[in-house]
């Protein structure tokens, strides 16, 4: 039996989760993955009320939690994430990689960032005259 390997490339979405990741753990916090999903789906919660400014926030409103989780594992099996363990709560939570950082820099400059969706203006299809 032959194997074929596959190369990793990553997308727009795995790129949203590496940005929030990024962007957390530049202001010090570590994030579970139910708490990236939480940001990137714009649940309203407390502990998400202070990410309602990042680019990424509720981006990817139509994944569930599950989808979610699959897209980081992926990112954790090429080693685009790391983990890192606190022994205060006996939990692993999610860092950025090296390798992670550096693609992430290489995504914004060839492509843009700006993760959210300009609104159309819609022009009225009923007036009163």
């Amino acid at each position: 039996m032959s194997f074929t390997k596959t190369t990793f490339k990553p997308s727009t979405s795995h790129y949203k989760i590496l940005l929030t990741v990024s962007l957390l753990n530049a202001k010090g916090y570590y994030p579970l993955s139910e708490g990236i999903g939480k940001i990137l789906k714009g649940e309203d919660d407390d502990e998400v009320e202070q990410f309602k400014d990042f680019p990424t926030y509720k981006t990817l409103i139509s994944y569930n939690s599950k989808k979610i989780s699959r897209y980081i594992m992926m990112l954790y099996r090429y080693h685009y994430l790391d983990k890192i363990y606190d022994p205060k709560t006996d939990k692993l939570y999610i860092k950025i990689s090296p390798l992670g950082e550096t693609s992430l820099i290489k995504y914004s400059k060839k492509y843009k960032t700006n993760f959210i969706k300009k609104k159309k203006v819609k022009s009225p299809t009923i007036v009163k005259i």
